[in-house]
């Protein structure tokens, strides 16, 4: 079950969400302010964080660079929602990775966002986590054919002149 925190000052729309996407599956928990958030983060592994922009002692900006700068909690994407229609160029700069505005007409909407982005990232880690070989710290063998087989199909390998040094470290 995936786990999703949600970080809102308004109590009832805070309680709405959670209660929403508890019953869709997955296991949402609240905070009032970011500062709370913060400190749940560290509780809790999440795979998605809902954060307001506008909250009262900090506001989302605030929220969302501290959290960037934190590398232990940095990787969990992170959408926003806000009235504020306006700024949703300023806040996906600001490292969010969606944007969803108030009111929710469609609640349908927010539970396909979170289910698309979840499933983004769970793939990104995957990913990331067969890229690199732990003993060499060099990208492992299978990602680096995948990469030079991208690269020809890209037409840059016939563009550029290359060497390739393979060698196999066992044990």
């Amino acid at each position: 079950m995936f786990k999703i925190l949600i970080v809102e000052d308004d109590k009832d729309l805070n309680r709405t969400v959670c209660s929403f996407l508890n019953q869709n599956g997955f296991e949402a928990k609240g905070a009032l302010e970011p500062e709370e958030a913060y400190d749940m983060m560290y509780e809790t592994v999440f795979d998605l964080i809902i954060s307001d922009i506008m909250m009262p002692v900090m506001d989302g900006y605030e929220f969302i660079k501290l959290y960037k700068e934190d590398k232990k909690v940095s990787q969990i994407p992170i959408i926003v929602m806000t009235s504020d229609a306006d700024s949703e160029a300023e806040i996906i700069k600001a490292g969010a990775v969606d944007f969803i505005k108030k009111p929710y007409s469609m609640p349908e909407v927010i539970l396909a966002r979170c289910e698309r982005i979840i499933d983004l990232f769970e793939k990104k880690r995957l990913i990331d986590s067969t890229k690199i070989d732990e003993l060499t710290g060099l990208y492992s063998k299978e990602y680096f054919f995948e990469y030079i087989k991208q690269m020809r199909e890209s037409g840059f390998v016939d563009e550029v002149d290359m060497d390739v040094i393979s060698i196999d470290v066992e044990n």
